[in-house]
């Protein structure tokens, strides 16, 4: 059995580039197959990691070089001979500050992993001892066994892969139990934010008990929050099997912006259960050499978002405004996007690996984290409907748990929508070719799936003239504006495009807001510049037509009592 013991260093941290001596022993043939990933779970895009090696060379235990070819992108072919043992050093760039990347400053390393380690074509089962060259001073956050300081030791590449670490001088930590879950969970925050611990404990406790008595257990003894809190703005996350990067900012407005971190905190945890070991079949296991296409984002990414934040709710950690306004802003980004009527959620979680997070062009396809959410909703509520409160999406997922995440085994869309029907007591075919496999209308079906709780759902229209009667949204510049955003079938849509650039309405040159230009106006006779050439068109209200909507949730005024049951059910209210 080959090991892999791993030197990391980081002698210059100002030219950002990170230093790997990798010392592969046992080696049993006359060639080895070395792979570095394609891309990193939790985002599923090829990013070609090798493009960031500066360095590569191999030699044998007599300090010789050893021969090698490069096979692909990111496959090196080791023609070590009768050698058993060989060290390979590169250089990696760790300039990516994201929840996904590689990062080095003076008194930061941030590595993940997946992005520059590498394993051995065929045997990912092989072990891995990471030795951390780092000042004495620093701390290590990092899901993976710690036997010393500076040590870390994971059991194949597949738990390496899957454990950033973060180490500092710089950080804080504070640790909090659940009571019969076996578990350690450790906060671990990099910058200059200096939270309020005490509440900071009890929220984050509180909405990890509330997932963990949904599922009933959870499968780690330790668990990793390593939030990285930057001076710029920033909201991202990565999941892994025990662990977390959360990177917010700016630092200054964390207080004021702590619903988000609650909000991002709780997501990743539902990963746990949900992709980390509730997982698609074409994901058992990663190959993470290529594109592992995948349906059902809806499930991974858009369940997640829903209980992320019912899960905040259930503990108290939301009131019922607070979860209110994380919905409202999944309803206008689902919404204002357009690519909702033209591909469905399976579909978009197909293309994930293809433009999934990228603008990519106009209207294309819809968001598996937003409409996902939405069916998630649409499905609970459809569920308690059927069977009267007796059962919900919550049993939906508890079985996926048992007979899926608990057992390895990866399910299909088929299993999904199976345990889905077993659960609701009835076929669900309308649910699914509407919601899941096609790109029906969800305005009216959630404005009762709302009602059913006693939320009402107004749809109103934008506030914002170029949008409500005309169909465009821009952005303001001074002396112009640029067009963003064009809904189909507006005025809009028949006359402009994408990065118009607006410098008049009604011959009168734009030195102001254009809302104030368009207020009252039936038609805009509106001067631009298209790919520099000077335009006039004319924009022409459409009679009843509004677009861009907004959608506003409130607690009904005077709720029914079956509304306040069925409100009270879901939301845990005991």
């Amino acid at each position: 059995m080959l090991s892999f013991l791993y030197k990391i260093s980081v002698p210059k941290p100002n030219l950002r580039y990170v230093h790997f001596d990798l010392r592969i022993s046992g080696i049993e043939s006359q060639e080895l197959a070395l792979q570095l990933p394609s891309w990193r779970p939790g985002r599923y895009t090829l990013q070609h990691f090798a493009k960031k090696m500066q360095v590569f060379e191999v030699s044998d235990n007599k300090g010789n070089n050893v021969p090698f070819l490069k096979q692909t992108k990111d496959k090196w072919l080791i023609l070590n001979g009768e050698n058993t043992e060989i060290t390979l050093r590169y250089t990696f760039y760790a300039n990516q500050y994201d929840a996904g990347g590689c990062y080095v400053s003076a008194d930061l390393l941030y590595l993940n992993p997946v992005c520059c380690c590498f394993y051995a074509e065929n045997q990912l089962n092989a072990a891995y001892t990471l030795s951390l060259e780092l000042p004495q001073d620093f701390e290590v956050s990092c899901g993976l066994e710690q036997p010393q300081k500076h040590f870390l030791l994971a059991k194949d590449f597949y738990t390496l892969a899957d454990s950033p670490i973060v180490a500092s001088n710089r950080l804080q930590h504070a640790v909090y139990d659940v009571p019969n879950s076996n578990c350690k969970f450790w906060i671990w925050i990099y910058g200059d934010w200096q939270p309020n611990w005490q509440q900071l404990l009890t929220d984050f406790k509180a909405f990890t008990e509330a997932q963990i008595r949904l599922f009933g257990e959870i499968p780690c003894k330790t668990y990793h929050f390593q939030c990285l809190i930057n001076f710029e703005s920033y909201y991202h996350a990565v999941e892994h099997q025990n662990s977390t990067v959360l990177m917010l900012g700016p630092d200054w407005r964390m207080n004021t912006d702590y619903h988000r971190l609650l909000a991002v905190a709780s997501h990743e945890l539902f990963h746990v259960w949900n992709i980390i070991h509730i997982r698609p079949k074409e994901m058992m296991p990663y190959d993470f050499t290529k594109e592992n296409y995948f349906q059902t984002g809806y499930v991974a990414e858009g369940i997640t978002t829903y209980y992320g934040d019912l899960m905040l709710l259930r503990s108290q950690t939301f009131d019922i405004l607070d979860f209110m306004r994380e919905q409202m802003s999944v309803l206008k980004a689902y919404f204002d996007d357009y690519g909702r009527l033209n591909m469905s959620v399976a579909a978009s979680s197909h293309d994930l690996w293809l433009d999934g997070y990228e603008a990519g062009i106009p209207r294309r396809k819809t968001s598996i984290y937003h409409k996902g959410n939405i069916a998630a909703f649409i499905l609970d509520v459809t569920i308690r409907r059927f069977t009267e409160n007796a059962r919900s999406l919550d049993d939906v997922m508890l079985i996926l748990w048992e007979r899926f995440g608990k057992m390895q085994k990866g399910y299909t869309p088929e299993d999904y929508r199976y345990v889905a029907e077993e659960v609701a007591g009835a076929r669900l075919e309308n649910y699914f070719a509407s919601f899941i496999n096609g790109t029906a209308r969800v305005d009216e079906v959630l404005q009762d799936a709302y009602a059913y709780l006693g939320i009402e759902l107004r749809i109103e229209p934008s506030t914002n003239v170029s949008e409500r009667n005309f169909g465009f949204r821009c952005e303001q510049k001074q002396g112009s504006c640029i067009v963003t955003h064009i809904a189909p079938a507006s005025p809009a849509f028949e006359v402009l495009a994408e990065r118009d650039e607006i410098v008049a309405v009604h011959s009168k040159r734009l030195n102001g807001h254009l809302n104030d230009f368009l207020l009252d106006s039936e038609n805009a006779e509106v001067s631009l510049f298209r790919d520099n050439r000077l335009l006039n068109v004319t924009l022409i209200k459409v009679d009843g037509a509004t677009f861009f909507n907004r959608y506003l949730l409130d607690v009904a005024e005077e709720l029914q009592e079956h509304e306040r049951h069925n409100f009270e059910q879901w939301a845990w209210v005991e």
